[in-house]
């Protein structure tokens, strides 16, 4: 087992897709990159970006991520894209929204990655430069409120489930947005936020929720 150490928290993670031995590691105002077989991170990506939230490689030679530092006018940094072998920012100009965006996804078959933002929707984006923003379609009912609340994508891409801090799971359609159903974890007065979920990748009807005190529920 490989050990590092770090100046700040590390808040987010992401595997490399075409290297098992490489990694991400999102803390504030740095993203590093390490291997494995190297004792020490062989890259960094700085900037004014605050403490990490999300990192999602697009392909083995680029990757976003997001920040919790918003502008007073605008979101610019809210997402941002590197180029991974020279850690060059691609684009800060891709969400300017004034919302935080605490986690980030890719679709297993489009070219699209999605966003969910404290806006409380999930945005869907382009993974092709100038990674532009679907303007037209957007996932919303679900309530962020704050908490970094994450969602899925089924395996065949086909649905999208969020958690939500009404303590529910959504399930939406991704072709066209619309809510499928709505699971309730919690009920009144007992109620507490639903953080993440994932679909099992062989069995997609199961899908396994993780809740803010501390519990995993398997859903069916």
């Amino acid at each position: 087992m490989k050990q590092w150490s770090f100046s700040n928290s590390i808040t987010a993670t992401s595997a490399h897709p075409g290297n098992p031995d490489i990694y991400l590691c999102g803390s504030k105002n740095t993203i590093y990159a390490v291997d494995q077989r190297r004792p020490q991170p062989f890259r960094e990506y700085k900037g004014a970006f605050g403490q990490v939230q999300s990192i999602l490689f697009l392909d083995e030679s680029q990757f976003v991520s997001s920040g919790d530092v918003i502008a007073r006018d605008c979101g610019e940094k809210a997402i941002m894209a590197w180029d991974f072998d020279s850690s060059a920012v691609m684009s800060n100009q891709i969400f300017l929204e004034r919302y935080a965006v605490p986690c980030l996804r890719k679709h297993p078959s489009d070219h699209i990655f999605m966003a969910q933002t404290h806006g409380n929707y999930i945005a869907l984006f382009s993974t092709r430069r100038p990674y532009k923003m679907n303007k037209h379609l957007r996932f919303e009912k679900h309530q962020v409120a704050g908490y970094n609340i994450g969602f899925d994508i089924s395996p065949d891409g086909r649905t999208v489930a969020s958690g939500s801090a009404n303590g529910k799971v959504y399930f939406f359609n991704y072709s066209n947005g619309r809510v499928l159903r709505e699971s309730s974890i919690f009920h009144a007065p007992l109620i507490q936020p639903c953080t993440d979920v994932k679909f099992h990748p062989v069995l997609p009807s199961h899908v396994a929720v993780s809740t803010w005190n501390g519990l995993i529920v398997i859903l069916k």
